[in-house]
């Protein structure tokens, strides 16, 4: 599943590289970074809940947490793109209604219209599905707490233009 949401990412950059050169012409120079990193760990946390559906009272999760993340910046003679792809996944031993995956896309480009103007353009995507956020109350479960894990997902782009009037004075549209 991981895979697949990379080879979407990539697949979308490669058509954004593609329009610019199609806009500019041919590419004389091009420079492109790649970091790419994971990190691991085992996780303990005491009392991860105040209610089991299975048994109330103290319940202790032993958890495997990945964080794949990928950072990428590419520079072109009259544009750059640079960007992150992340995500975190918690993966519990023992109770699986804690499991989540929260994710991260976040892209920036900045393109030299001419030696005055320039155009900012960005978007990112997060989904943030942290379970502390969904504790309700409801009648008959003992202690009065059970776990809601629903995502929150959130979008945001975002377009931008500024001319440089002078070396010191810039007029901005944001």
């Amino acid at each position: 599943m991981l895979f697949i949401e990379f080879k979407n990412i990539f697949i979308i950059q490669i058509f954004v590289i593609g329009v610019f050169i199609l806009i500019y012409g041919e590419i004389q120079a091009a420079y492109l970074e790649m970091e790419p990193s994971l990190g691991w760990q085992i996780y303990y946390e005491d009392n991860i809940a105040g209610v089991s559906q299975n048994a109330p009272g103290k319940i202790g999760g032993f958890s495997n947490r990945y964080k794949p993340d990928l950072k990428f910046t590419m520079e072109l003679p009259n544009c750059s793109i640079n960007g992150e792809i992340s995500q975190e996944v918690y993966r519990y031993f023992s109770e699986r209604q804690w499991d989540r995956t929260d994710k991260s896309y976040i892209i920036n480009s900045l393109v030299k219209l001419s030696h005055r103007s320039e155009l900012n353009l960005s978007a990112s995507y997060t989904v943030n599905s942290n379970p502390d956020q969904f504790f309700t109350t409801e009648q008959g479960v003992q202690g009065g707490v059970i776990v809601r894990n629903s995502p929150i997902e959130t979008k945001f782009y975002s377009a931008g233009y500024a001319y440089n009037l002078s070396p010191q004075n810039s007029l901005q549209f944001v």
